[in-house]
């Protein structure tokens, strides 16, 4: 049975005194370890660690390796659709196999000399099942799964004179890969794809109940430039700017509002800041 504190004597009272001073000491000092690990846990929220430039380019390389140009949008409408956008024309894998100098080369060692013949084999055997030889080439398959990727377009883009034949999709490619490089270049536990497309929902109702006055910002920036022209949309521009509120966006209009938001934050938005939105401009080379 444990002795009243009034039952004890002096030296009693002084070791269980001498006990409770360091437990107090011990939990001072656990209080004091949680506290720093929770200020370092804000500290990383606040302001999350950024990678060194080849981790970042590690994970970009990583993330445009499994990621289709068909997943973004306005993209895939940029490279589908519209001539003017580019000095050669439309983009397709089919196409975008003979810009690679290997995978042309494979191409034409079965006589294939143009994307006509090699679409034409394509859907002959997706249409009809019919088989040719090149379909049981291992090495184009694996091919043509790469074409589709953002990588490929990264390696295509990496020669001159495909960034000056198809400058217009040069121009969405690198305005989406920046927007990758940035969204993938902090040290944080999420998934890298929800990285890329956080809020981006959000960002389209902001986005879109704000088109007219995007759109006006867009046409006034790009007026300060001699020739210069957006990569989505550009004879729409103006017209964008008079669209009535209630109305609903077109086909290409949901493009330049996928554009938009896909580029910027959720802060920015809110704040009615457009500066990210400049970089759908670009300069037309001869």
């Amino acid at each position: 049975m444990e002795k009243q504190l009034e039952e004890l004597s002096i030296k009693e009272l002084e070791n269980l005194k001498k006990n409770y001073l360091a437990k107090i000491s011990e939990i001072n000092n656990q209080i004091t370890i949680k506290g720093n690990e929770e200020r370092a846990q804000l500290e990383q929220i606040r302001n999350p660690q950024i990678l060194n430039e080849k981790q970042i380019i590690d994970r970009v390389n990583r993330y445009l390796q499994v990621t289709n140009y068909s997943d973004i949008p306005f993209l895939d409408y940029n490279m589908r659709v519209s001539k003017s956008f580019n000095n050669k024309g439309q983009l397709s894998n089919t196409g975008l196999i003979f810009l690679d100098r290997e995978m042309k080369k494979l191409v034409e060692s079965y006589g294939i000399m143009n994307e006509s013949q090699l679409l034409h084999i394509i859907l002959n055997h997706q249409i009809h099942k019919n088989t040719h030889p090149i379909i049981q080439d291992e090495n184009f398959m694996i091919a043509w799964k790469q074409v589709a990727t953002l990588k490929h377009l990264d390696n295509i883009f990496q020669n001159e004179q495909n960034r000056i034949d198809y400058q217009g999709t040069y121009a969405a490619f690198q305005y989406v890969k920046k927007h990758i490089k940035e969204c993938l270049s902090t040290d944080t536990e999420e998934n890298e794809n929800e990285l890329v497309w956080k809020n981006f929902d959000k960002k389209k109702i902001i986005v879109t109940e704000n088109l007219t006055s995007i759109a006006t910002y867009v046409l006034t920036q790009k007026s300060k430039i001699p020739g210069a022209r957006i990569f989505i949309n550009n004879g729409g521009l103006s017209r964008m700017t008079k669209k009535k509120q209630e109305s609903t966006p077109t086909y290409i209009q949901e493009r330049f509002v996928e554009a938009i938001a896909f580029g910027t934050t959720l802060e920015k938005l809110n704040q009615q800041n457009y500066e990210d939105a400049k970089q759908l401009i670009y300069i037309p080379k001869k």
